[in-house]
Parts: C-alpha cells; sequence; structure tokens
C-alpha cells in the first residue's frame, strides 16, 4: 500500500537531500492541492465553490481561538477601500457575495483528516515544520469541518 502524502513528506524531510529536492516539491504541491480540497464549501454557486472558504477566528492581540473554534465564513477585501494601506482585510459574511444566498453553518466532521495543523511556538506540533503554506504540510484546522445540508 502507497502511503499518504503526508506521511511522504515527512519521509522526505528525514532524508530530504539535494537529488530528492525535485521529488520534494512535486509531493509538496499534491498535498497543498489536498489541503485546499479538504476545506468545506459553500454549494450555492460556481464562485463560491471557488472562492469562498472558512477561517477560524483568532484574537491577534491574545492568540486566542474565538468562537469556540468553529470556523466562520469570510472574505478579504483590499482595505484601501476604507482609505488603509494595501494589506487585506477580513470579513465575516453571512450571505454569498456572488449569488446572495445565506450561506450554510458548519459542524465538526464524524472523521476529520487524520493530520490537522496544531500551534505550537511558530511551528506545527504535528510535523514540526513552520507554519504557512509550503512549509507544514498538515490539514488545516478548518479542513475538520463540514457544511451542513
Amino acid at each position: 500500500m502507497t502511503d499518504d502524502l503526508w506521511t511522504q513528506l515527512r519521509d522526505a524531510r528525514k532524508r530530504d537531500h539535494h537529488e530528492e529536492k525535485i521529488k520534494t516539491q512535486a509531493l509538496r504541491q499534491l498535498r497543498n492541492e489536498e489541503i485546499e480540497a479538504e476545506l468545506p464549501r459553500p454549494q450555492c454557486c460556481d464562485l463560491a465553490k471557488k472562492h469562498i472558504f472558512p477561517y477560524r477566528v483568532i484574537d491577534m492581540r491574545t492568540e486566542d481561538v474565538l468562537n469556540g473554534g468553529v470556523p466562520v465564513w469570510q472574505s478579504s477585501f483590499n482595505s484601501t477601500w476604507a482609505g488603509g494601506d494595501l494589506s487585506r482585510v477580513l470579513l465575516q459574511i453571512t450571505f454569498c457575495p456572488f449569488c446572495g444566498l445565506k450561506l450554510p453553518a458548519l459542524r465538526k466532521k464524524a472523521k476529520p483528516p487524520p493530520h490537522i495543523c496544531q500551534d505550537g511556538d511558530f511551528r506545527c506540533k504535528g510535523c514540526g515544520e513552520r507554519f504557512g503554506m509550503g512549509y507544514c504540510w498538515c490539514s488545516r484546522a478548518e479542513s475538520a469541518f463540514e457544511v451542513v445540508p
């Protein structure tokens, strides 16, 4: 039986020599696609299926996870609309910005992905890599949730 992508990446990191770098990059790309596919998406329209996904809400001052860990639907907007700098702002949304339908509730999956990113001093406790797309190859915490039908 072939190991899952997470296990292949973990094993490749242990022996990550220069000649294996191309294989590791290909595995990371496949795993990033797998991580994105695990995220719950609203099914109201094609644009929502592609561009909307939930985020965990974290208080950046205290680093506390809010809302009991249940992610919320958010969309990002350019802050210059409000006279700010060029950064992006996340805004919680309850209706699809594309078709106008109410966004569904989320619930914990009965069987979440086996490797969920775990916070810990700028490194994931699950895989030991730094946080951020391309470093940590664990599933996002939001992938442990699904859309309520």
